[in-house]
């Protein structure tokens, strides 16, 4: 199985931008489903999805950075770059993308979680509550490659994301904290990676607390591999109060969001190191109703079936 994800890697790259074979990679009832938007199932739907998502744009480029690999699922950290057919404006975009295979190798999921705003703010077609994020240059070869051990690290990792996880829902600030060392840093890939220390996150976690109430968390997958928990995400929140924070103003909406994310967590002595976290602000943007688009309900994420 390793050796058809790593082909797979190379072939889903460099056809990023060829639907047909884009498409030939999945299996015929695969499902394929980004947050914020519905699901799509079958070749049909697939298509139809890649010969309009890149249309807008020329010189559309893939490259991966990070592969991780458990059993029959792969996930990849990408990078896209393009230009803007209508403004001529380079954009460029963060990705992390989980995929499940069956034994010949082809795609039965994808879950795809990248930031829609963060191209619209790069073309200028959305200012948003962020700036445009920076424009990335695609990632060099080789692939950083890192497969599961299924050993007890991995399995006490996973625990301790899980945990965290339901400390930080609970307002347990004392256990939750605790998991992060003094040097931890944070990456927030929606915008292109900024880098945030552990007193940006407790500030950042007071601001939210303040404007919204979380209304329910869970985890959706949880994947350990080496050192890394790989964890999806779904939270639902309900805005009580205005949000100012790094610059950002939403005033109070009202109004409730459910959305998604994924992050990848690096562990190092039992403690959570480094973080790297995606997520498509229109999301809960469009469903606080501060986005470009009109609300919509996001389909829920679905687990995906994973081999050990």
């Amino acid at each position: 199985m390793l050796e058809m994800q790593i082909a797979f890697e190379q072939a889903y790259t460099s056809s990023i931008a060829d639907p047909d074979k884009l498409v030939a990679l999945y299996a015929p009832e695969a499902t394929a489903w980004t947050p914020g938007n519905p699901e799509l199932k079958g070749h049909e739907a697939l298509l139809k999805s890649a010969r309009t998502i890149f249309e807008p744009y020329t010189d559309v480029k893939m490259a991966t950075s990070r592969m991780w690999t458990k059993g029959n699922t792969a996930v990849l950290q990408w990078v896209i770059n393009g230009t803007d057919k209508a403004s001529s404006k380079p954009v460029s975009v963060s990705g992390c993308e989980v995929f499940t295979f069956d034994d010949d190798g082809l795609v039965l999921t994808d879950h795809t979680y990248f930031d829609v705003e963060a191209i619209l703010k790069q073309t200028g077609a959305y200012k948003g509550q962020h700036p445009a994020p920076i424009l990335l240059s695609l990632p060099l070869p080789p692939v950083e490659l890192h497969s599961a051990k299924n050993d007890a690290t991995e399995d006490a990792n996973a625990k301790a994301i899980v945990a965290a996880n339901a400390a930080w829902f609970k307002k347990d600030d004392r256990t939750f904290l605790g998991v992060f060392p003094d040097d931890f840093v944070s990456y927030d890939m929606s915008e292109n990676g900024k880098q945030h220390d552990k007193k940006f996150m407790i500030a950042g976690m007071a601001a939210f607390r303040k404007a919204a109430d979380m209304t329910a968390f869970k985890d959706v997958n949880v994947l350990a591999v080496e050192d890394f928990t790989i964890d999806e995400s779904e939270g639902s929140l309900t805005q009580k109060a205005a949000f100012d924070f790094d610059k950002v103003h939403i005033g109070n909406t009202k109004k409730s969001a459910t959305t998604h994310g994924i992050e990848i967590d690096q562990w190092r002595d039992g403690k959570l190191a480094r973080s790297w976290s995606w997520s498509n602000g229109l999301e809960g943007d469009t469903q606080l109703g501060i986005g470009p688009a009109a609300p919509k309900k996001a389909a829920p994420a679905t687990k995906p079936v994973a081999k050990k």
